[in-house]
């Protein structure tokens, strides 16, 4: 026999099936404002006849959030680091503070959607603590927005959970898993249709889902009154399971007067280890941030950024590029530390080979001539000439005769306001450090003369 304990609202609530048919069920409302315990675990199970032992438990839908994590192609293994990063970015969050349950579905990038519900591991560990003490084995522990799919002809649209606190749990589905969760409290004064509207078409809008998708409410708080106004408000929704009449009975325990218990509503909302791909919590559920993982976080890391990384688009690249580099260099920290020690004899080997050959050319070359700005910085002589006659000096390159042999002009370029001056200029380039300056060419302008002349340096061989 299987066996559901719904735990979602104030009334307890456990189910007993034999295939999709109950065939005990039992209820009971705890005080108001009393959380569940033990014993009144213990008396729902004796009120349905069912003994302590393994059970499906549905927790309350506040207790979870909902999230649709965009990853790329990984490999079952690395979703939980994984997970525990975008987690902790997205909600700021501590991961040893939370539990996750998901279920991953591939996009036809070749992607992975990894359908996510997230629990607080305090609140977990104190539903698991109750469980324990009333003799149950929990099987899974299910979100109550993630079992109301079955109130849904089809894998897509949204579903209104009405509870008996007048809590508003909006579902929006997607491929038959949830994608977006909204809880809502009761404003006083509003209508209870008004408030599922909003919250319907909030869901729906956010999830993407078109105009015309199927709508569907459920709980203790739906009925024909509430889809009627729905309706008037154009929001129809599905009509709910018809009723077996050998299915309706009045649940065990319950004054003759009380209504009677939906059976098949309850196997809709509460079936839910028959619905596929519904996320689950495991029976010992784990935090998202486990000791073991320390010892493959760097690797895990460098192969979801390298995988990140061809999945991305340009703009996504440059920025994961950064991270990957970012990942290189702290997990190759302490390597380059034992290659740079075990290379060490080759570097110096290096080295050497470098100054030998840099001392062969510089024996090769003799005095290198240096650049033209060196040039005028040696020789401030030709700039002080080139000012006193106002000459613009536009370059200055050293000219070498030979290998190795020193250099024995300079050719300069540059423009002078009139020949005379270029004359004048040419003649004060014969005391030292130069020898001498002639005219190689020059051009005749409407704003001067452009001329190249070549300077020959004192000490040096004419060319």
């Amino acid at each position: 026999m299987d066996v559901v304990l719904d735990l979602s609202g104030p009334t307890l609530r456990v189910a007993g099936f034999r295939g999709r048919t109950p065939v005990a069920w039992a209820e009971h409302r705890p005080p108001a404002g009393s959380p569940p315990d033990a014993q009144a675990i213990r008396h729902l199970l004796a009120a349905a006849g069912l003994r302590p032992g393994r059970v499906e438990v549905v927790l309350p839908p506040t207790l979870g959030l909902a999230r649709v994590i965009p990853l790329p192609p990984v490999r079952p293994w690395h979703l939980r680091p994984l997970l525990r990063q975008e987690v902790q970015a997205l909600l700021g969050l501590a991961p040893d503070e939370l539990i996750a349950a998901w279920v991953r579905t591939r996009r036809p990038d070749g992607g992975l959607d990894l359908h996510t519900f997230l629990f607080h591991r305090t609140s977990v560990e104190r539903y698991l603590q109750t469980l324990r003490e009333a003799g149950l084995r929990p099987r899974g522990l299910y979100a109550l927005p993630a079992t109301l799919r079955a109130a849904l002809a089809g894998p897509d649209g949204t579903v209104a959970y009405l509870g008996e606190d007048g809590t508003i749990t909006c579902t929006a589905f997607t491929g038959g898993l949830p994608r977006l969760v909204l809880n809502t409290f009761p404003t006083p004064g509003t209508p209870a249709a008004l408030e599922v509207a909003r919250g319907l078409r909030t869901v729906r809008n956010q999830a993407g889902l078109p105009p015309d998708s199927p709508l569907a409410v459920t709980g203790p708080g739906a009925g024909p009154e509430l889809r009627a106004e729905l309706k008037a408000l154009g929001l129809p929704c599905l009509p709910p399971p018809a009723v077996s009449p050998h299915r309706r009975r009045p649940a065990a325990g319950s004054d003759a007067d009380a209504p009677a218990f939906d059976a098949d509503a309850f196997v809709a909302c509460l079936g839910a280890r028959r619905i596929p791909g519904l996320p689950r919590l495991p029976r010992r559920p784990a935090p998202l941030a486990s000791p073991d993982e320390a010892a493959i976080r760097r690797t895990v890391a460098l192969a979801l950024a390298a995988a990140t990384v061809a999945a991305t688009g340009e703009v996504g690249q440059a920025v994961l590029r950064a991270r990957l580099a970012e990942v290189e260099a702290r997990l190759d920290q302490r390597g380059t530390e034992l290659r740079a020690f075990r290379g060490a004899e080759e570097l110096v080997d290096q080295v050497l080979q470098q100054r030998e050959e840099l001392e062969r050319l510089r024996q090769d070359l003799g005095a290198v001539p240096p650049e033209p700005a060196d040039w005028l910085l040696l020789a401030p002589a030709l700039a002080e000439q080139a000012s006193w006659h106002r000459i613009g000096l536009h370059s200055a390159r050293a000219l070498v005769e030979g290998r190795g042999k020193q250099a024995t002009a300079l050719e300069v370029e540059g423009s002078a306001p009139d020949l005379a001056a270029l004359e004048s200029f040419v003649k004060g380039l014969s005391a030292p450090p130069f020898r001498g300056a002639y005219v190689v060419e020059f051009s005749q302008g409407e704003t001067g003369v452009g001329f190249r002349a070549r300077v020959m340096l004192a000490g040096g061989d004419n060319p």
